[in-house]
């Protein structure tokens, strides 16, 4: 249903009509995907019927559950993470960054292929649409700045992947994964682009 949902969604905002370069094969993959965890669910049943007892069932169908599922949002481990803007950083004018917290693993793949432009041209409907699913930490920093988020800001945001967004006025994709099991990140905004050093220290 969420698979569907979103393929209604992105049609209805034109970001699976180019602008987003969203393409009908990945919502079909994600689809398939769906349809694969649902038929697995089905083919329980003939089991469950067949056990002696009410907790062998249980367990059969906790065991299944457990293997379909066993990848839950969870807080990244970075004690703190630092933004340091050069003195020339996006042609020395402000920068909006945004780190996304992914909590479907299907759209994973979908915003890896957005470049940071359309996602902040959709993040308003995106984010509407998708409360459950997308938990967005919104950053703004200015040429020679350096912002310090806490672990204790960092905790109130939960996914399985965390992407970054980084609104640049320069042509590029301004976007990369980042590592939610690194310690803390350092994030370096230039002139034309970001880069993102893992700290092992606090």
């Amino acid at each position: 249903m969420a698979r569907w949902r979103f393929s209604r969604e992105l049609d209805r905002n034109e970001l699976a009509l180019g602008r987003t370069g969203i393409t009908r094969e990945a919502l079909e993959f994600a689809s398939r995907r769906l349809a694969m965890a649902i038929f697995a669910f089905a083919g329980l049943l003939p089991l469950v019927a067949g056990c002696s007892t009410i907790k062998s069932a249980a367990e059969s169908v906790t065991s299944m559950a457990t293997g379909l599922f066993s990848d839950k949002p969870k807080p990244a481990a970075w004690r703190k993470l630092i933004l340091d803007a050069t003195a020339d950083a996006n042609l020395n004018t402000p920068v909006a960054v945004d780190i996304v917290f992914v909590k479907d693993a299907e759209m994973i793949e979908t915003l890896l292929g957005t470049p940071a432009s359309k996602w902040f041209a959709s993040r308003t409907d995106m984010t509407r649409s998708f409360p459950q699913s997308l938990s967005v930490l919104k950053l703004e920093i200015v040429p020679k700045q350096t912002l310090v988020v806490s672990e204790r800001q960092l905790q109130q945001y939960e996914g399985l992947a965390a992407i970054l967004f980084a609104d640049y006025a320069t042509p590029g994709e301004h976007r990369q994964r980042l590592n939610m099991k690194a310690k803390s990140l350092v994030i370096r905004l230039g002139p034309r682009g970001f880069s993102a050093t893992e700290v092992d220290k606090s």
